[in-house]
């Protein structure tokens, strides 16, 4: 049996679940929702790594300032991955934008903890890495003042990885291929991504069907 498949197919039911793209815009507008106008900003980086390119709360919170360089006229991201997959994503320039002035904002500041390893992009109050439970803190804050609530009835919050499903549903409407879909996610096998992304789940097909009736 594939060890991985269990998680996948936890994954593939999930996947009925995503937030529409004024939901996206209205939680990174109410980003200021933890910690007030000081820390929008980076709320806001974090919201938007997590909408925009699609990452796992693992991997935003592994991301280093060397993790961000510039390429030409646009910015790259180098991201590990699970199983120690490493990627490299074009960044928006937006997106890009709102990263360089985070780390102006964060210059001189920390980090907290062993001299010589690498430097967080994004620090937290104290001045250490980012951790999982801030993120999803962050995350839950700016959807509740937002007014998005979870549309699972298995999670009371709108939780990070809600955002990942959201954008690959995104790209797949707008007719993005499933390789390119996969190499922008990591996923290990494109088969992945095409199961979990493709099928449709049930909720859907019933929608269908239902504004299909005559």
């Amino acid at each position: 049996m594939d060890p991985a498949k269990p998680r996948e197919d936890i994954e593939l039911r999930r996947m009925r679940y995503r937030l529409t793209d004024d939901q996206i815009r209205s939680i990174i507008d109410h980003a200021d929702a933890l910690g007030g106008a000081a820390y929008a900003h980076r709320n806001r980086v974090v919201l938007r790594l997590l909408a925009v390119l699609g990452l796992r709360v693992s991997e935003l919170v592994g991301l280093n300032v060397t993790s961000i360089k510039v390429a030409g006229e646009s910015s790259e991201l180098r991201v590990d991955g699970k199983g120690g997959r490493v990627r490299v994503l074009q960044v928006p320039r937006s997106l890009a934008q709102d990263i360089w002035t985070l780390q102006s904002i964060q210059k001189g500041r920390g980090p907290v903890g062993r001299q010589g390893s690498p430097r967080p992009l994004i620090l937290s109050r104290r001045n250490a890495r980012l951790s999982r439970s801030a993120i999803n803190r962050i995350v839950a804050a700016a959807a509740e003042a937002a007014g998005v609530q979870s549309p699972s009835d298995d999670h009371r919050q709108v939780w990070p990885h809600l955002f990942r499903h959201s954008l690959a549903k995104r790209l797949k409407a707008n007719g993005v291929d499933d390789g390119v879909i996969q190499r922008i996610l990591g996923h290990k096998r494109r088969s992945t991504t095409t199961e979990i992304y493709q099928a449709p789940a049930q909720q859907e097909i019933a929608e269908a069907l239902e504004q299909g009736a005559i």
